[in-house]
C-alpha cells in the first residue's frame, strides 16, 4: 500500500470516527457533509488501488531453459580438421583388415608371457610397447617395473631368476647401447634372459639419430653372446616369442627378440 492510499484511509477513518462520536454536535447539514466527505474519500481510496494494479505490468513466468536458450549463442557448424591418414587410398576391406590386425600381435606377446609364467616385466616407457605395457599393468599376476635406464632391467631380470621368478625386459633399440656392459653379467653367470626390442631407425624412420644404433643393435647383442631372433611381420611375433621363452627358461639361453619397425609402420 502506497503513501497516498494510507493518507486517504487515515482521513476516511477519522471522518467516520468524528461522525459517530460527535454527530450530536453537528446539525443535519453538517452530518450530511461528513457522510459525503466519507464517500468521496472511499471512492478516492478505491481508485488509487485500481490505478496501481492497472499500472503494474503483467510478467510472464519464464523457466530457466527459456532464459538459457535466449542468451546462448547459436551453434556454429565448424568442419573437422582434415589430417593425413596412413590408410588414405585404402579400400574398405583393407581398412577393416588393418583394424582387425591392430594389437593382435601385441596380445600374442602378452598371452605368451602368461603361458610361460612370466611374473615381472621391467621396461623403459616406449610407444611401440604401449599396448603390451597397459595389459601388463592391468594384470594382477604380473608386476610391471618402470626403469630409468635399460641396464637396470638386466639386473632386475637376473634378480627375479635368483628369486624363483621369470622376467622379460621391454625396451627400444635406441637403449641397447646403454646396457652393453651389463650384458656380460648374463653370460658370465649363465642367467636365462629374454628381451623384446622395438626397433627404430629402419623402415620409414624420420629421425636420423635412431639409425646408427638400429644398425648396431643385432651386432651388439651377438658380440655379447645374446642370440638374436627377428620378427619382420605381425604373424611371426607370437611363434617367435613362444620359442624364445621356452628356449630361455628351459635351457638357460639368452635371447633378444627384435620387432622390425615395419610391423609398427604397417599397424600405425
Amino acid at each position: 500500500m502506497n503513501l497516498s492510499r494510507l493518507v486517504v484511509l487515515f482521513l476516511l477513518i477519522s471522518d467516520i470516527v468524528v461522525f459517530f462520536t460527535m454527530q450530536n454536535d453537528f446539525d443535519e447539514n453538517g452530518r450530511w457533509a461528513l457522510v459525503g466527505f466519507a464517500l468521496i474519500l472511499a471512492i478516492v481510496w478505491v481508485y488509487l488501488g485500481d490505478s496501481k494494479k492497472a499500472a503494474k505490468p503483467v510478467q510472464k513466468k519464464r523457466n530457466v531453459q527459456e532464459v538459457v536458450e535466449e542468451i546462448t549463442e547459436p551453434e556454429v557448424d565448424i568442419p573437422e580438421v582434415v589430417t593425413e591418414d596412413s590408410m588414405d587410398g585404402a579400400s574398405l576391406r583393407e581398412r577393416k583388415m588393418a583394424e582387425a590386425t591392430h594389437h593382435i600381435w601385441e596380445d600374442d606377446i602378452f598371452n605368451s608371457l602368461k603361458k610361460a609364467g612370466v611374473s615381472q616385466v621391467p621396461y623403459v616407457p616406449d610407444a611401440g610397447h604401449s599396448h603390451l605395457i597397459r595389459r601388463v599393468h592391468d594384470d594382477p599376476d604380473i608386476t610391471p617395473i618402470v626403469l630409468t635406464t635399460e641396464e637396470e632391467g638386466i639386473a632386475s631380470s637376473c634378480g627375479a631368476w635368483l628369486g624363483g621368478k621369470k622376467s622379460v625386459l621391454l625396451m627400444q633399440s635406441s637403449g641397447v647401447g646403454n646396457c652393453v656392459n651389463m650384458l656380460s653379467l648374463l653370460t658370465n653367470c649363465n642367467f636365462p634372459f629374454v628381451t623384446i626390442v622395438s626397433m627404430r631407425g629402419e623402415y620409414g624412420e624420420f629421425n636420423s639419430w635412431q639409425v646408427p644404433m638400429a644398425r648396431a643393435t643385432p651386432t651388439s647383442f651377438e658380440m655379447m653372446g645374446i642370440e638374436v631372433m627377428r620378427c619382420n611381420s605381425p604373424d611371426e611375433v607370437g611363434p617367435t616369442v613362444n620359442a624364445a621363452l621356452y628356449a630361455a627358461f628351459a635351457s638357460e639361453q639368452r635371447i633378444a627378440i627384435l620387432l622390425s619397425q615395419r610391423i609398427f609402420s604397417v599397424i600405425c
